[in-house]
């Protein structure tokens, strides 16, 4: 039986119960640092290494870029110069969640490698309105002599808080895949990246190392790394626990529709797209580019449904979707229970039929009966992404195929807002698929209601 843990977190101002990862055992914390000396760590430069234990740090009242250090246990600190070598752990890790805690003071940089080879950037970055990937939160940028620093991603958020003040990162990160010849077939990612108890990152894919890595190839497992030689920083309670499928598996792979089949096959104007916008001549359309890591529902935006090949049980499912003003879609777990996409900003009054709502379901006899509106409306303007986090408990059945518990919606995030908790579905809701309930199913796209975008489908079934 797989228990399931969960964490405090804030979300746009919420703070609510969430599970942190898809490895619902019970992997233990490993601390990395303990408190008192450089056991189980590396310097870069072993010549260089200045790292050494303290009891406290602060900035130093007559120069504010540099610190002051009172000697004893619990603090880990770049030495009285600030500018050292990087040290890295003989402890390797995978999939993981990491829990550190950070001090810098004014103007101060260092940052945080995940395998060494992927940087979370730490900065004195408090008060600036206009972030970017080299902004503490941020994930720093690959580089190449050609290109220079490329692909960087700033944080959603400034999260920082004044230099001098401890700060926290919590991680949950999906190390890279490799097939057994050792070629890499998935990219790692950053699933979700907290700084202060704000979300700034979430299913960020990292095409390769970030600048100043560790040398060598990547790999399926590698040390943390933390940087000495930008600025005094000092570290805390850096610890790290081993998780199993983190992030869940992409069930879109951004190239084809690989994995997917229309509903009925003379109508499919399902496409990969590069982007797509709204149409600034008609805000009922989309604008679509040709590229890749996008699914949309043709230019007219409307076809037939497009269900996945896989199946899964009890899951849970990231993905991220865009509708023009006035559109309308869904998303049918198994198949068979509708959460609703709709263009529903602003609606202050919320019904069954807006966006985040549970489909009602559907008998000739009685019509449409047992919707369930969000709680919130959390929906967007048109034209931008959104987002769904759902946890979902499939239905049960006994060993004659009669059912015996109905299929539950755990927990659904709308854009960081919970929207619906421990929530029975009695049936399955309004057109689904065809067929009984049954212990597994397939996701089905809704694509005849109006345009439609999605991407960043990641599904852990957890019920293997």
């Amino acid at each position: 039986m797989k228990a399931t843990r969960f964490w405090m977190c804030a979300l746009t101002g919420v703070a609510s119960l969430w599970p942190v990862s898809f490895a619902w055992g019970e992997a233990k914390w490993v601390d990395l640092f303990n408190g008192k000396d450089l056991a189980g760590w590396k310097a870069l430069d072993p010549a260089q290494n200045e790292w050494r234990a303290a009891v406290a740090v602060k900035p130093d009242p007559a120069e504010e870029t540099r610190f002051t250090m009172t000697d004893g246990e619990g603090v880990l600190v770049n030495g009285p110069r600030g500018s050292t070598s990087n040290i890295y752990t003989e402890h390797e890790h995978g999939d993981c969640e990491l829990h550190v805690e950070f001090v810098v003071p004014k103007g101060s940089n260092s940052g945080v490698y995940l395998m060494g080879f992927y940087e979370i950037q730490v900065l004195d970055s408090y008060g600036k309105k206009e972030v970017e990937y080299s902004d503490c939160g941020g994930i720093y940028g690959q580089w190449t002599e050609e290109k220079g620093t490329f692909n960087g991603r700033p944080p959603m958020v400034n999260a920082s808080r004044q230099p001098g003040e401890w700060q926290s990162f919590d991680v949950i990160f999906r190390a890279p895949r490799f097939d057994e010849q050792g070629k890499k077939i998935e990219n790692a990612r950053f699933v979700r990246v907290m700084h202060n108890g704000q979300l700034v990152h979430q299913q960020v894919e990292l095409l390769g190392p970030t600048r100043a890595s560790l040398p060598g190839p990547e790999k399926p497992l590698g040390p943390l790394m933390l940087q000495g030689d930008h600025g005094p920083v000092a570290y805390r309670n850096i610890r790290v626990r081993p998780l199993k499928d983190a992030g869940g598996v992409a069930w879109f792979n951004g190239r084809d529709l690989t994995g997917w089949r229309p509903v009925k096959a003379d109508r499919n104007d399902w496409r990969v797209a590069g982007e797509v916008r709204m149409d600034p001549e008609d805000n009922r359309k989309l604008v679509i580019t040709d590229g890749e890591g996008l699914l949309c529902n043709g230019a007219a935006g409307k076809t037939g449904h497009l269900v996945s090949e896989r199946e899964h049980g009890d899951a849970h499912i990231y993905v991220e979707f865009l509708v023009p003003a006035g559109s309308n879609s869904g998303i049918y777990l198994m198949g068979k229970y509708e959460l609703q996409i709709l263009d529903s900003f602003g609606k202050k009054e919320m019904t069954y039929v807006d966006c985040g709502a549970v489909y009602a379901r559907y008998e000739a006899s009685r019509g449409e009966f047992e919707g369930h509106a969000p709680a919130v409306n959390a929906s967007r303007p048109p034209g931008q992404w959104q987002t769904y986090e759902i946890a979902f408990r499939a239905p049960r059945f006994d060993k004659d195929g009669k059912k015996v518990e109905n299929a539950r919606l755990l927990r659904v995030l709308h854009n960081g807002l919970l929207i619906h908790e421990n929530l029975e579905l009695t049936g399955p809701t309004r057109a689904p698929t065809p067929g009984p309930e049954r212990p597994r199913g397939p996701l089905l796209l809704q694509g005849d209601h109006g345009p439609v975008a999605f991407r960043n489908f990641y599904i852990c079934d957890l019920s293997d």
